[in-house]
């Protein structure tokens, strides 16, 4: 497994790639943490 942070266009993310190849990417702040996303925001349109 090897994981990098990749920095395109302002926008930063955490990319992980398994040893299958596969590749997963998380979206960071501009602090390096991981922007979490709101699921409220699915529920209030599921009503």
């Amino acid at each position: 497994m090897k994981k990098w942070i990749k920095a395109n266009n302002g926008r930063s993310t955490q990319v992980i790639e398994f040893n299958d190849g596969s590749k997963m990417e998380l979206p960071l702040d501009n602090h390096g943490n991981l922007k979490w996303f709101d699921d409220e925001l699915l529920r209030k349109e599921n009503k």
